[in-house]
């Protein structure tokens, strides 16, 4: 499995590559890109009725003797959606390799044309291709062009570069020949392109190139915007991503209506906001989103768009000798609402093949390989991990497990499910950024839900042998945490109260038991920061005449199921009036004679008076006549 998109009913296209038989013209020999379609109930679906819709490896969308490999995968509106992906024969003869693109629909018809695509020459090499929606109903695709190759030698003269072409919604070219938008003479180094619309029909694009003349001859990643019309606006070759650091070749884009956000990793995490016109907003630093102190340069970084419009950054780095996942939220403003970046795993082995989405709540979650269990045959399993909008970590750092079975799982996936509830404040207009952090939700929030598709190599799951594809929902709860006070809080018996707390993920609508005798009148759980992790609770309550005195700890529930508990937060003291039994002003013969026809006596027992049981222990003991001597022939409150 390469990718999944919606099919716009709820339902998921998976584009796949295998090394299958081409239904219409065996033997095939190559490997070819495939269609499986899912509904929302995930179920698989038929892609066609012609030859192969059914076929559990997908539906032939590329094929033919060659090796198909798909590249990128677009959501296009609909059930439709872009690919990418390149060509490779097997011998001289066959050319040299080359990119292709093609637009297709839930039933697998290209929209293109019958064949897919090749918008390089057909005898140069390309390969590396990227492409991004114009928003107009057509697309841009950029590509690595390699040296002429001669069908004899298989090799060639000329110097690599990138190029840039659009296509109409028809997949007509809209320039007359491909637009170059490397430096002339300089290495490009394109495995790590992107690019995204500018919201003109134009693109933001980056490369890696590297350069003779610069002072440290190492691939620098560029950045270029290309009009419309194919004219290049930025200086020729692009402006480097950063103009004072090394940066790694994997660069972040995301389309702002001020022009383009550039996540990328140098010495730390950063993030520059360009204008269209190549200046730099955030400074010639960017914004640092990972720590100062991080204790070794940080990479393998991702980002994805929150619904309020920030960005989820993601990234591995090491600490303490423990490689760990970090993630930190940036708003559109260039501030970082989080104080600091969360741990969402630690000593993560193969972790830059992990994937993330973000959920109908506004979480991130994030699907992450896990070390074999001592097994026999068990080769790799996985994990999941969520994370939500104020920073909190929904998994432990070993995060939750999605699947352990015999075999390999790998190339895992996630999604928002189909029909989950989505409650998290969306951005109105992505033109527009947010003048404020979204108002907190008065409600309790839906829980975290994640979808979640893999492939699965264990014994016997697939066809003949083959691997398979699972999937799996996945809920998140809330981690609810409370501080210990210093000392708890006193309370007389008859008394009203307050206690309060502090601690995190304390959602709204919980409970809390304070044990009997005790009536909690009012609870509010507040942010401490509206963007951030911690919480205020405030919890008002009243204790009975007849509460047990001592020390109590609280309880407390979500309303998703999850639970925190503090030892010792309240003390409840005798109320004093308590010992005048029969309310005339003194502890005296009376209210002797009245505890001492029940002494001894227990709750459920004949002749057992509550009015004696002054400590509400549920017995009348020699504790209570403790009390009462102690007291006896002085005056009493009245009450």
């Amino acid at each position: 499995m390469r990718a999944v998109v919606p099919d716009g009913d709820g339902g998921f296209l998976a584009v796949t590559q295998d090394p299958m038989v081409d239904p219409v013209n065996p033997p095939d020999g190559g490997t070819d890109i495939g269609l499986i379609h899912l509904d929302a109930g995930l179920s698989p679906l038929s892609v066609h009725d012609g030859p192969g819709g059914d076929d559990p490896c997908g539906a032939l969308l590329v094929g033919g003797y060659a090796r198909q490999t798909p590249a990128q995968v677009l959501p296009a509106g609909g059930s439709t959606f872009l690919l990418t992906g390149e060509e490779r024969g097997f011998e001289p003869e066959d050319g040299p390799p080359r990119v292709f693109v093609q637009k297709f629909d839930g039933a697998g018809r290209g929209l293109l044309g019958e064949a897919p695509l090749f918008p390089a020459d057909p005898q140069v090499e390309s390969a590396d291709p990227f492409a991004t929606l114009d928003g107009t109903g057509g697309f841009l695709v950029g590509w690595q062009r390699g040296p002429p190759i001669d069908a004899g030698t298989g090799s060639g003269g000329a110097v690599a570069s990138v190029l840039v072409q659009r296509f109409d919604a028809l997949g007509s070219p809209a320039w007359p020949a491909p637009v170059q938008v490397s430096l002339v003479g300089a290495t490009p180094v394109t495995t790590e392109a992107r690019m995204v619309t500018d919201g003109d029909d134009g693109a933001y694009l980056t490369w890696s190139e590297r350069r003779d003349g610069e002072a440290r001859n190492l691939p620098q990643p560029r950045l270029q915007r290309v009009a419309a019309d194919g004219r290049p606006l930025f200086a020729a070759g692009g402006v480097r991503i950063d103009p004072l650091r090394d940066v790694l070749p994997r660069v972040v884009l995301v389309p702002d209506p001020r022009g383009v956000i550039a996540v990328y990793a140098a010495d730390r995490i950063r993030a520059q906001l360009f204008s269209p016109t190549a200046g730099r907003l955030w400074g010639d630093g960017g914004v640092v989103v990972s720590s100062p102190e991080a204790g070794s340069p940080a990479g393998e970084l991702d980002a994805s768009e929150a619904p309020d419009g920030s960005l989820y950054v993601t990234w591995i780095e090491t600490r303490d000798g423990r490689e760990r996942i970090l993630a930190r939220r940036l708003r559109r403003d260039g501030t970082l609402p989080w104080p600091a970046p969360v741990t969402l795993a630690t000593d993560r082995l193969g972790a830059f093949a992990r994937a993330q989405a973000v959920l109908g709540d506004g979480s991130l979650a994030l699907v992450l390989p896990a070390v074999a269990d001592d097994v026999p045959g068990d080769t790799g399993n996985l994990d999941a991990q969520a994370v939500d909008l104020r920073g909190r970590v929904k998994a432990p750092p070993e995060g939750a497990p999605l699947c352990r079975a015999a075999g390999l799982q790998y190339a895992g996936r996630v999604f928002a499910p189909p029909g989950a509830p989505a409650s998290a404040p969306a951005w109105p207009d992505s033109r527009t950024p947010p003048m404020s952090p979204p108002p907190v939700s008065l409600s309790p929030p839906p829980p975290a839900e994640a979808l979640f598709i893999w492939s699965d190599a264990r014994p016997g799951s697939g066809v003949s042998g083959s691997d398979g594809f699972f999937v799996q929902r996945l809920l998140f709860s809330s981690a609810p945490t409370l501080l210990l006070l210093p000392q708890p809080v006193t309370a007389r018996q008859s008394e009203a109260g307050v206690l309060d707390l502090q601690g995190d993920d304390l959602q709204p609508g919980l409970s809390v038991d304070l044990g009997p005798g005790i009536v909690v009148t009012g609870i509010e759980a507040t942010p401490i920061a509206a963007d951030g992790p911690g919480d205020r609770l405030r919890i008002q309550f009243e204790v009975d005449p007849g509460a047990a005195i001592g020390t109590r700890p609280l309880d407390l529930l979500n309303p998703d199921g999850s639970r925190a508990a503090v030892p010792d937060v309240l003390t409840i003291v005798l109320d004093e009036r308590r010992i005048d039994i029969d309310r005339n002003g003194r502890a005296d013969g009376f209210d002797l004679a009245v505890l001492a026809a029940s002494f001894g006596r227990g709750r459920d027992e004949p002749g057992y008076a509550q009015e004696a049981d002054f400590d509400g222990s549920g017995a009348v003991d020699g504790y209570d006549l403790a009390l009462l001597a102690a007291r006896f022939g002085s005056r009493i409150e009245p009450g």
